[in-house]
This record gives structure tokens, sequence and C-alpha cells, in this order.
């Protein structure tokens, strides 16, 4: 836990050197990881915490768990009004003017994940999607670290979906100097291998 306090710190007074700060707690089945997060979390009192769990019944739902994310972050259950979804994004992640023909496209790719209502073209490149969805969660979550320090924990990131822990692993290379601390709660899993590379482990 004080291992935990300590990066946590060091995500809130580094934020400046740009690089998000992240831990991966990694143990089997039953040990306490799940406790150790609720111990160090209860003590969290000037900080914004997301928490998403993970469920291996969406594992194979491309981008569930970013999905799950960003209902967490404007809080939605995805069962509200398109609009109403729109709305709430645009306000929690400060986006930028609307485009010519509307709401912004990377506010659309949130909405829809949110919604599970995809409404762009077919033929739309996923490149393209993926890019938009990745800049679109970054300016979501630094609108909200702006406000307060934002805590992110993925429990059971080994059930995450391979499309999320590949947004994931772009959003731990990125630059964004924010007050961001990021946890990944994970059984020892080769299937995680590459998102955990390079981040510190509390085994």
């Amino acid at each position: 836990k004080a291992d935990l306090f300590a990066a946590y710190h060091r995500a809130v007074l580094e934020s400046g050197s740009g690089a998000i700060t992240a831990r991966a707690i990694v143990g089997e089945l039953g040990i306490g990881k799940t406790a150790l997060v609720d111990a160090f979390a209860s003590e969290l009192h000037m900080a914004r915490l997301l928490r998403v769990e993970c469920s291996p019944v969406n594992q194979e739902v491309p981008l569930a768990a970013i999905a799950e994310f960003v209902r967490t972050s404007i809080g939605v259950r995805g069962d509200e009004p398109f609009d109403t979804i729109v709305d709430l994004i645009s306000g929690a992640g400060g986006a930028p003017p609307p485009a010519p023909e509307g709401v912004h496209p990377m506010v659309l790719r949130l909405a829809e994940l949110a919604a599970n209502r995809p409404v762009g073209a077919e033929e739309e490149d996923s490149t393209v999607r993926k890019k938009q969805i990745l800049a679109g969660l970054r300016t979501l979550v630094a609108t909200l670290a702006t406000h307060q320090a934002v805590v992110i924990v993925f429990d059971g990131i080994q059930w995450a979906d391979r499309q999320s822990q590949d947004i994931l692993s772009e959003v731990l290379k990125s630059r964004d100097p924010i007050p961001v601390f990021l946890l990944l709660v994970t059984r020892p899993d080769q299937e995680t291998a590459t998102l955990l590379e390079g981040i510190v482990r509390i085994e």
C-alpha cells in the first residue's frame, strides 16, 4: 500500500513529466489483490476514483472494457438516450468545437461505445476509428484530471478484450502531462504480457 501511495503522489506531483504513472498488481485468485486496492482507495480523499471490473463474459466483445470506462466516467448505465450520452461526453471531455456536420467524430465514437450503439458507417476505416477513440479517451481523461487527480482501476484486466488492451497500451505510451494514476489488477497471464511491459509490478 505504501508503494501505491508513493506512485500516486508521483503521478500528482510529477504529472508535468508527461508520462502516465501506472502500477500492475499481479497475483493468483483470492490472494488479496482487490483487498489491497480497496484499502488504498479508502484512504484517497482528494482524488476521483474510476473503477472498471473486467468480466470474462465480455472478453470477446470488442472494446467492452473501454466502453465500461466511458460509462463510469460520465455516470451512465448505457441505456440512456443517445443524445444525452453525447452531451455528457461533450461536457465532461471538453470536446473541441463541433465539426461542420455536427458532433465531433471522437465524441461520437465514445458515445457509440457507451451506448453500445454503432453509428459509424460500415465501410469506415478501422484505423481512423481507433485513432478517434484514442483521441477521445485521452481528451476525456485529461479534462477530468484538470479538476482533481484521477485514479483509474481496471480490475481483472486479464479478462479485458484484446482491443481494449491495445487502446490502454497506447494510452500508456502517450505523453500527456496529467495527474492520472492507472492501476491494472490481474492474475499472472501471458495474455497481458504486452500490456504490462514496462509497468512496475506489485507481486
